[in-house]
């Protein structure tokens, strides 16, 4: 009646956060329509890897309305024949393995924004065996290899998302973007994110301890290495009792799959960055138990001073609409 303009925030009450990681939506196409467009990771990206059922890869790129397949070449840093037993999905997790170290230096990996979406639908359709560890069930999940050193983009930072559970292997990010290791205070090293429906931590010595073929006496063989991550996280959880908002609490935030403590002397996980709890994980719906399938690390755990002023690429802004003031013009 007065003139005034509606303002129309990404999520609204009848969208679930989960959405922002999901893939795109025939609505998206129409961002003016459907806000959240502008906030999916997926529209975000500078380029989009999706691997169908079949192992088929696929790369993508551009706005909702303009997107195209570009000819790029995946088969140096992504693997999809991998496989590993996840004791507290109690099912075998087929991986579309991302070798980051390789995508830094891959002929024709350009990035802007500096934004990578990667999905994978490729498991197994029946129980069957995983890496020689028995009959599981499968699920498709992506995993991060070889980060130490991330890949540079023009506007800075690396962001990786997924819809997906997704596993990092070993310390992440601790290379500035000229090699020189991170002393924590280094405005050089990428501000750095990782978002997905589950986070899992693979400790340094997964694959020099050959874990992924061990799939029973996870505790007893899986002995976990000192290792080291600086990202920002975005997870979701599993309630450990349905209704509570509890999964092992902050500092079972990172789930484990490795003996950090028992038959192994103390092991750290050392870690800077930001965690959030954003949504209920859809996928990785394995609740959370001590024990059976990992112990705890000695956390040196802080948040990284650097996003202050330097925030990972695509994170999620916070709208808080506030009336200061009005006016009925006569």
């Amino acid at each position: 009646a007065i003139g005034g303009t509606s303002l129309n925030l990404p999520l609204d009450a009848s969208i679930q956060p989960h959405d922002i990681i999901e893939q795109e939506l025939v609505s998206d196409w129409n961002p003016i329509l459907t806000p959240l467009a502008t906030e999916r990771m997926y529209w975000k990206a500078d380029y989009r890897i999706t691997v169908d059922s079949a192992g088929a890869v696929t790369v993508k790129t551009g706005p909702p309305g303009s997107e195209t397949t570009v000819a790029l070449d995946t088969s140096t840093f992504l693997t999809t024949t991998k496989e590993f037993v996840d004791k507290r999905e109690n099912k075998c997790q087929d991986v579309a393995e991302i070798d980051v170290g390789a995508l830094r230096t891959a002929a024709g990996w350009s990035l802007t924004k500096g934004i990578l979406y990667v999905s994978s639908a490729k498991a197994k359709a029946a129980a069957t065996n995983c890496n020689g560890s028995g009959s599981w069930s499968h699920t498709a999940a992506v995993r991060l290899t070889n980060g130490s050193q991330l890949p540079s983009s023009i506007e800075g930072g690396f962001t990786i998302a997924t819809d997906r559970p997704i596993y990092v292997q070993g310390s992440y990010n601790t290379l500035s973007t000229s090699g020189v290791a991170h002393n924590g205070n280094d405005a050089t090293t990428p501000a750095a994110a990782v978002m997905a429906d589950a986070v899992t931590v693979l400790s340094n010595n997964w694959g020099p301890n050959s874990s992924d073929t061990k799939g029973n006496d996870v505790v007893g063989n899986r002995h976990a290495t000192d290792t080291t991550i600086y990202a920002g996280m975005i997870s979701g959880i599993k309630p450990t009792v349905a209704g509570v908002s509890y999964s092992g609490g902050l500092e079972n935030y990172f789930r484990l799959l490795e003996d950090w403590t028992w038959s192994n002397p103390d092991k750290t996980l050392t870690y800077r960055g930001s965690m959030v709890m954003l949504y209920p994980s859809e996928i990785a719906t394995g609740t959370w138990g001590y024990g059976s399938y990992y112990t705890a690390p000695t956390r040196d755990w802080a948040f990284d001073t650097l996003f202050k002023d330097n925030p990972p690429p695509g994170t999620p802004t916070l709208h808080v609409p506030q009336r200061v003031g009005w006016w009925h013009p006569e």
